[in-house]
């Protein structure tokens, strides 16, 4: 069985594209046939508002699961989640100090920051 891999989208700045690339790496990867969890860690829900909006005839392809809690929670929910998924996606809250941030940082085997091309994106990187 292979090993479950944790991505976590973060940054300290709103609007730099975490959900969409977030959702966009699901989707593409569960069209290759891996078994994609989003987890949304964002109290705004995005990525749960993003995967309710589908179609019904054409539903999102990945598994999106809002998540709350302390690390030691999260912990146990990501466990369940990798017992059944090939790779979880971590869409993070604009905010590096924000306990759900945190525990992603201490969950995650890759962490991917994305950033838009001007200075204030740049600086808060």
């Amino acid at each position: 069985m292979k090993q479950c891999r944790i991505v976590a989208l973060l940054s300290q700045k709103g609007g730099v594209g975490k959900t969409t690339v977030t959702m966009q790496l699901a989707e593409g990867l569960s069209g290759s046939g891996y078994r994609i969890t989003v987890c949304d860690l964002d109290p705004q829900e995005s990525a749960t508002r993003w995967a309710a909006a589908a179609d019904a005839a054409e539903p999102f392809p990945a598994t999106v699961e809002g998540f709350r809690g302390n690390l030691q929670e999260l912990g146990a929910q990501f466990g369940a989640c990798a017992r059944r998924a090939d790779m979880i996606l971590l869409d993070c809250p604009p905010s590096i100090e924000h306990p759900h941030t945190l525990a992603a940082l201490e969950l995650a085997d890759l962490i991917l920051i994305p950033v838009v091309p001007s200075p204030t994106d740049l600086w808060s990187t």
